[in-house]
């Protein structure tokens, strides 16, 4: 993996192994869960957004209508 600075453009090559990144999704999982549980308690909406999605489409989506 090579991880790139955006302010020095720096690149960093680096290996992430298949265990260290399963490990990392399950705790992202388990942290998302949490803020949801977190937002159901409290009566409050949650939304998850994927990198991939566009968030000003998700912001259209909320307050375009």
């Amino acid at each position: 993996v090579n991880l790139k600075d955006l302010e020095t453009g720096a690149v960093m090559h680096t290996y992430i192994t298949k265990p260290f990144r399963n490990n990392y999704a399950k705790q992202l999982d388990s942290h998302i869960i949490n803020l949801a549980q977190v937002c159901i308690s409290m009566r409050a909406k949650f939304y998850s957004l994927s990198v991939n999605d566009p968030v000003f489409d998700f912001f259209y989506s909320l307050f375009g209508r």
